[in-house]
């Protein structure tokens, strides 16, 4: 699939897993990935390559620090055009084991941080035209897993987080669905600033590809 223009893409906590699949298959497309990591050190005069994957510092739990990182997004001549809500945290305790700690902090970087960066993108996105707005979802948002309390309910929370986002949108395209795979397109009218299922056609099939393959080799 051509892509007629480079895609300036955000992955949250891009450095492995997941995200680093998304992003290496992104920039076979000539995209331009920033991905990113609260241990990175921020970098105000980035040069941001076509087909190439960058690492900006962000933390999702520290607002301050998401708010800095969309005011420099929004200073680059490219808009931004898809945010994925990749970064999160898992521990797995029964509730009887889970801390209150450790409730607050899957909760805050796996929820409120999808929110902090949503809502500054969405920020953008309406100013510069539309865009994409992707939150990463989890079997753990369709059903009850043992030992699963705070992920479970964070996963829960991201998907009413999508579903009443879509809503305030005025979305189109099968509003409130959570994605593992990206399509890039010719950016859409604000009124169609979008997150909709991804056929397995294209970029689909190829990433879905590169995900079986690096969950099969152990690297998600």
């Amino acid at each position: 699939m051509e892509v007629k223009k480079s895609k300036l893409i955000l992955i949250t906590g891009g450095r492995g897993g997941l995200g680093k699949a998304l992003a290496e298959q992104l920039i076979k497309e000539n995209a331009t990935v920033i991905v990113t990591s609260r241990h990175a050190t921020f970098q105000e005069n980035m040069t941001l390559v076509p087909g190439d994957i960058h690492l900006q510092q962000l933390d999702v739990t520290q607002e301050h620090s998401v708010q800095r990182l969309f005011s420099w997004l929004n200073s680059l001549k490219n808009p931004l055009d898809v945010l994925v809500n990749n970064a999160g945290l898992g521990t797995f305790n029964s509730v009887e084991n889970t801390s209150t700690d450790e409730w607050d902090l899957i909760i805050k970087t796996n929820l409120t941080g999808a929110f902090l960066c949503a809502r500054e993108a969405y920020r953008i996105m309406k100013e510069n035209g539309g865009g994409r707005i992707i939150n990463i979802g989890s079997i753990a948002n369709k059903v009850g897993l043992n030992n699963n309390l705070a992920y479970g309910a964070s996963k829960w929370g991201l998907k009413g987080l999508s579903t009443n986002l879509s809503e305030e949108g005025n979305l189109t395209e099968a509003a409130a669905n959570l994605f593992k795979m990206i399509r890039l397109l010719d950016r859409p009218p604000f009124q169609k600033i979008s997150v909709a299922p991804i056929p397995l056609n294209g970029l689909g099939l190829a990433l879905n590809d590169r995900l079986q393959r690096a969950a099969a080799t152990r690297e998600l």
